[in-house]
């Protein structure tokens, strides 16, 4: 039922905020037209990011949540979290800094989306409650394991709330009721079940200092080197969308288009596979979700039916990426979740 809600939920998100970042691209807006586009979509990817949450909580309360370890480049997961908060916290005056240490090696073992999300909750903990000053986050690595630091100018909590700050929907007093107090929480179950440790120290009026520790062997370069690349972007791609609803189907073409790829449309995976019979394609975008037949279906179908030479890398769309291991499974080099945004295809 939850994950029925959060994909009834997300797939209209896709449109607001696909659309909104489209129009504010146009360059004949009025300062008060951009403001409004750049509000309508802070807006909306703060109930993305409460749907998310909501989500996430419900799997852990349910004991669903499992961890999805593989090689990857723990330095650009780092940067690439940090650059994705950036200009939230330059919009709101605040400065944004990391020390990472250099002996973190290029690449690690473990679960990159789930320490992409700790570090992202953690640094919009940080934004919520700091209005003032500087965030700065430090990342050593000793013995196989990742140390990270988040430490911050803010508010700070009581320190009779410690102890709290990590259950669901806790919030220390001086918050106003600001947020929800799913993301620290979110932070804690992922460290645990990473095999880490989170906590914190605070100082009211000056401050909090988010400490993570996890597990995170290093993988040496001839290992992380010899890694198939998944790199497959070049210029003015011939594109086949595979998407049902005409909302998404034309904020998808419009985004490709705008980058200079060729966008067909079809709804459902049965035209899909249809298609790729009479024609070849670079790249296929597939919705997972979809009548007549679904994504994975389609996927598995176009890998076991087509030459090897006419099979395009396929890519899948959805809004419950709890479904990634599955896209995968059938052949699927890469997940994408609603709402798409435009740089992820940059």
């Amino acid at each position: 039922m939850v994950s029925k809600i959060t994909h009834d939920l997300r797939t209209p998100l896709n449109a607001i905020l696909g659309f909104s970042e489209l129009l504010s691209s146009e360059p004949n807006l009025t300062d008060t037209q951009r403001a409004w586009l750049q509000t309508m979509g802070q807006s909306g990817r703060y109930l993305l990011g409460l749907i998310h949450n909501m989500l996430e909580t419900a799997k852990i309360r349910a004991g669903k949540i499992t961890l999805h370890p593989a090689n990857f480049q723990l330095l650009a997961c780092l940067e690439g979290a940090i650059s994705l908060v950036l200009p939230s916290f330059q919009q709101k005056g605040l400065v944004l800094r990391s020390e990472i240490s250099s002996n973190l090696p290029t690449s690690a073992h473990g679960d990159r989306q789930k320490l992409t999300q700790i570090l992202l909750n953690l640094l919009n903990n940080a934004l919520k409650f700091t209005n003032a000053g500087e965030v700065l986050v430090r990342a050593c690595y000793a013995d196989d394991w990742l140390h990270l630091e988040v430490q911050d100018t803010g508010i700070g909590i009581p320190e009779s709330q410690l102890n709290q700050i990590f259950e669901s929907f806790a919030q220390a007093d001086n918050t106003q009721g600001e947020g929800t107090g799913l993301g620290l929480a979110i932070a804690h179950q992922y460290t645990e079940l990473m095999g880490g440790t989170l906590h914190a120290t605070s100082q009211l009026g000056q401050g909090s200092t988010f400490w993570l520790r996890l597990p995170m062997p290093a993988v040496p370069e001839d290992v992380a080197s010899s890694a198939p690349s998944r790199n497959v972007a070049k210029p003015w791609l011939r594109l086949l969308v595979a998407e049902d609803n005409p909302t998404n189907q034309q904020v998808m073409v419009t985004m490709l288009a705008r980058l200079g790829h060729t966008a067909t449309v079809v709804p459902n995976g049965r035209e899909a596979l249809a298609i790729l019979e009479r024609q070849s394609f670079d790249l296929v975008f597939m919705d997972v979700d979809m009548p007549e037949m679904d994504g994975i279906t389609a996927t598995q179908e176009i890998y076991q039916t087509l030459p090897f030479e006419r099979q395009p890398p396929i890519v899948g769309v959805t809004a419950l990426i709890e479904k990634r291991d599955r896209c995968l499974q059938a052949g699927m080099f890469e997940v994408l979740a609603k709402p798409i945004r435009p740089r992820r295809f940059g």
